[in-house]
């Protein structure tokens, strides 16, 4: 269990952030509350290529798409 003064310093540094400063910063920090992404506007992270996202969406689809 934190102390108190460990808690004042915690809530000390805390005040002293201003968020994010490059772009790159920014647009990690626009996708911490991302929490499964059905909504979202990005589908793709960074490290992920659109080959394989479209070969696991068409695999997705076939499997679990509408009955013909």
């Amino acid at each position: 269990m934190a102390t108190q003064k460990q808690i004042d310093a915690a809530h000390a540094n805390g005040a002293l952030s201003r968020g994010p400063k490059t772009p790159e910063g920014k647009a990690r920090s626009a996708r911490n509350a991302t929490r499964h992404g059905l909504l979202s506007k990005i589908v793709l992270l960074d490290n992920e290529g659109r080959e394989g996202f479209q070969e696991l969406f068409e695999n997705y689809t076939r499997r679990f798409g509408p009955l013909e």
